[in-house]
């Protein structure tokens, strides 16, 4: 999440009291836009972000498509920071944290949140705000962790904004406790499903959730008591949520056992279900590449592997081989020189009486 940032800062000029959702988001993923894949970046609505202090809505997401994976994603708000903006829209997110104040995910959709951090910025403020339609699940928390150091006891786990709103909440390490009851209200006469099971404190005590209430929400009277007991938690599982749609597996992270390096050649075991390789020297990625095997020329420098998934997503790095003592030699110990030159406008590695390419592909 730290190395990449996208940022929108749109200008006061061009937003209006109606536009905002319109204007304000700095990614868009549009209906029929299914199937995206994110991974290691920081998303960013910079409007309010130095202030902290909301003057409207401000989008750092805002998406319609179906099947969208967030792993390792930072989502940064202050109000409305990611809104889920169709009925049968789904999102699953894994390792990743969502920063605001007000309603910062919110919307109709159908998304996951796995062991991801949920960042309150405010003194106070609502963390979901959902409109879920009938027969779809809403937004549901799975052993994430709600970090809120300037709202204690004044926060809340969200408000009704329409329609059949669901939320839940399983196994929350809350390390700031949010106001007793749980949920506040906004919109009238919903049939809400607002749930809450296995909840902790930063000590790792259980939290008493007897006083979580949504009798002030004036909710219609078939609303879901807002205390699941342990058999209707077990009901919410990824494979229930996303019928034939496998998003644990698909994010799932790729790992290669540590690279050897034996003359200039540095190479490595093939990992099933691999996309690709990515070369890091000296944990910098200077290269991609289908092979099991790439010629390096640095004898100071420390090699691993990256592996993508089939989306593109790096795996951590390896351990790494370092040349420093055998870059020049072969595997006996017999020294042998390598030679860099420029072969009509390329570089080439000579080796004795063989060459190769910057790809480690033997050219003669």
């Amino acid at each position: 999440m730290d190395g990449t940032l996208i940022v929108n800062t749109p200008a006061a000029s061009t937003l209006t009291s109606t536009n905002r959702a319109d204007v304000t988001p700095t990614l868009f993923i549009d209906q029929n836009q299914n199937e995206v894949y994110i991974q290691d970046v920081t998303i960013r609505n910079a409007i309010d972000w130095e202030s902290k202090t909301s003057t409207g809505q401000a989008l750092a997401m805002r998406q319609r498509g179906k099947h969208t994976i967030y792993k390792n994603v930072a989502l940064q708000g202050i109000q409305d920071t990611y809104y889920l903006n169709k009925g049968d829209a789904t999102a699953y997110f894994e390792t990743s944290s969502i920063y605001g104040t007000t309603d910062y995910i919110y919307g109709d959709g159908t998304a996951w949140f796995e062991g991801c951090n949920i960042n309150h910025i405010g003194n106070t403020g609502y963390i979901t705000a959902p409109n879920t339609q009938d027969n779809y699940v809403g937004m549901v928390f799975n052993n994430c962790t709600v970090d809120a150091p300037n709202a204690e006891g004044d926060f809340y786990l969200g408000r009704p904004w329409g329609d059949s709103p669901a939320a839940t909440y399983l196994n929350t390490t809350f390390n700031n406790l949010p106001n007793s009851a749980g949920w506040h209200a906004m919109t009238t006469g919903c049939k809400l499903r607002f749930h809450e099971y296995g909840s902790k404190d930063a000590e790792n005590n259980v939290i008493n959730l007897n006083p979580r209430s949504i009798s002030a929400l004036s909710g219609t009277i078939d609303s879901d008591n807002p205390v699941l007991t342990e058999a209707e938690a077990a009901t919410y599982t990824i494979a229930s949520t996303f019928e034939g749609w496998t998003p644990q597996a698909i994010a799932a992270q790729l790992t290669a056992s540590a690279p050897a390096i034996s003359g200039t050649t540095l190479s490595w075991t093939a990992v099933d279900g691999a996309y690709c390789y990515a070369v890091c020297k000296d944990g910098a990625v200077i290269d991609f590449t289908t092979a099991t095997s790439y010629v390096v020329t640095d004898e100071t420098a420390s090699y691993s592997i990256r592996v993508a998934n089939q989306m593109g997503g790096l795996g951590e790095a390896s351990d790494t081989a370092t040349g420093v003592n055998n870059v020049n030699g072969n595997s006996n110990g017999n020294i042998q020189s390598v030679e860099k030159v420029i072969e009509a406008g390329r570089l080439v590695i000579k080796k004795g009486d063989r060459a190769y390419n910057v790809a480690g592909q033997m050219t003669k």
